[in-house]
């Protein structure tokens, strides 16, 4: 079994630690003061996310400077956005898969910022895309005049090449075409070359073997156009090559598709798939949220967590709410309350919560993607571009800076950082299975997270795989379980505390527990595990 990172420490302790608010509920540390993590990945464009040689675009040295914020947030992964070169802004279409984009920085550059986060308890993941490479790509350059030569055996063979059309193809000449599942720009790779599969060795070796944690593999639904059991195959040979190299080696996928497409994936072995069923503003959770009903959420929810965990024990669900290729989350809710409970919702669900670069102040985005892209507002004063063609109404955008939002008791930024000290206290959370909590009010969403013993849990929180316990042997019943709830309606809500539960955080000053019962205002959470007495 793999080997994960971070401390556990019993429950007992955790709310001894924990000072008493207002509420009734315990107030948990700083997330900067606490050695556990408990998941929470943030995803960064890293043009837009900081500059720090003043040419208005971010880069690898610029997020290292904001390594204190990231980690005063609680985050323990970082997904970088592509950071190779390329011809594009976004870099998804790879130059060179060995070299780092000079508008980023260096590799020493991203090497130091490696070793910086790391010394924060925090990882890098990077964007690994391998479904096609860029035209400009010296493979393809090569491929390309081997195969107008007739010479197919090549690096013609890194990629698909016919005298008829492979799917989705770009037309070259009279009667010669390769496979462009994308653009023209993107050629699609040949994933079964066990020459192509020899330099993904090669590259995944390079980088793990730095200090990555681990990938996030981009369109693998298209690897064989779409053809799931061959992209399952090679996914499994993919995730067992980078466990042969980094035995606790990450890696999530980008199949974006509905569950039924999306779960039968998690037999390849992957850590976690992105669930696109929970995300964007038809998801089932903002539904929820808009409705003010939670019964078809948990429905999903029973249905599809006990399904990926049979496919793999150890599946992590990638719960988001948005991400670069969707309008920003900001933009789903008619309030900011709504917005707030749509955080501790999927922050707090079992699995590996992403929240989106500037997701935290509210920043908005739709149409294009360059507009789901644009610069983090650090202060009043940031200087960053933009992507080219951004067309999204400035009076839209949120005013707001992150100086602002911090300095605001109740911003959403401080909101999301209560959420996710609370989710680092019981780190146990990202491997708890989802069970429906009894509840005959539609307005309230009630579940019990409880520890699979199958699961591995973690060892420390820079990534030395000291330890091979699992859940069980890490946790004993009363800090391996929490009963969360979610007020979703317009009015107050009274529900029964579970019995030997207490309230350790209240998302609502005014939620209180009297006489056995849980009194949540609207759009409220509360979160409760087993008294450390033992009453």
């Amino acid at each position: 079994m793999k080997k994960l990172a971070g401390v556990l420490f019993a429950l007992s302790l955790a709310l001894a630690g924990c000072q008493l608010g207002a509420s009734g509920g315990a107030v948990p540390p700083d997330s900067a003061e606490i050695s556990t993590r408990s998941g929470v990945t943030y995803e960064i464009y890293v043009a837009s996310f900081h500059d720090s040689d003043g040419d208005q675009v971010g880069d690898l040295n610029g997020i290292k400077e904001k390594l204190p914020y990231l980690q005063k947030l609680g985050v323990e992964y970082l997904w970088l956005m592509p950071i190779h070169p390329s011809h594009s802004y976004h870099k998804y279409d790879v130059d060179d898969y060995m070299k780092i984009d000079p508008a980023y920085g260096t590799m020493d550059d991203f090497r130091a910022l490696i070793r910086a986060a790391k010394a924060k308890g925090i990882k890098i993941i990077m964007d690994m895309v391998i479904n096609h490479s860029s035209s400009n790509h010296p493979w393809f350059k090569k491929a390309l005049a081997e195969a107008k030569a007739g010479k197919l055996d090549g690096y013609a063979s890194y990629y698909n090449f016919g005298e008829k059309p492979i799917r989705k193809s770009t037309k070259i000449g009279s009667n010669l075409y390769y496979e462009s599942a994308f653009t023209e720009n993107m050629p699609d790779l040949n994933l079964d070359n066990p020459k192509v599969r020899e330099e993904l060795t090669k590259i995944a070796k390079f980088y793990l073997n730095m200090g990555v944690a681990g990938f996030r593999l981009d369109a693998a639904l298209h690897y064989f156009g779409t053809n799931n059991q061959a992209n399952i195959e090679f996914l499994k040979w993919y995730t067992q090559m980078c466990r042969s190299i980094k035995p606790d080696a990450y890696l999530v996928a980008e199949v974006w598709a509905g569950k039924s497409t999306v779960a039968p994936y998690y037999a390849s072995g992957l850590d976690s798939l992105f669930n696109f069923d929970l995300s964007d503003g038809g998801g089932e959770i903002v539904k929820a949220v808009n409705k003010g009903d939670a019964t078809n959420l948990v429905k999903y929810l029973s249905q599809y967590e006990p399904e990926i965990r049979k496919l793999n024990p150890q599946a992590l669900d990638a719960i988001y709410l948005s991400n670069h290729d969707q309008g920003r989350s900001a933009g789903f809710f008619p309030n900011l309350e709504k917005n707030k409970l749509a955080e501790a919702i999927y922050l707090w669900l079992p699995g590996r919560p992403y929240i989106y670069y500037g997701e935290e102040v509210g920043l908005k985005g739709s149409g294009r993607d360059e507009n789901k892209r644009t610069f983090m507002p650090w202060d009043k004063s940031t200087k960053v571009k933009n992507p080219e063609n951004t067309d999204y109404d400035p009076k839209k955008q949120v005013t707001t800076t992150v100086a602002q939002a911090q300095a605001d008791k109740d911003s959403l930024y401080n909101y999301i950082s209560q959420l996710v000290a609370v989710r680092n206290e019981f780190p146990f959370l990202q491997y708890a299975d989802f069970k429906a909590w009894k509840n005959d009010n539609p307005a309230v969403m009630a579940y019990r997270a409880v520890a699979d013993p199958k699961a591995q849990l973690s060892t420390d929180s820079t990534g030395s795989p000291d330890s091979q316990k699992t859940a069980a042997d890490n946790l004993n019943a009363k800090t391996s379980e929490a009963v969360i709830f979610h007020n979703l309606g317009k009015e107050p809500q009274e529900v029964a505390l579970p019995k030997g539960y207490q309230l350790v955080k209240a998302m609502n000053k005014d939620d209180t527990v009297k006489d056995g019962k849980l009194h949540l205002e609207p759009l409220s959470s509360a979160f409760t595990v087993p008294d450390s007495t033992g009453k």
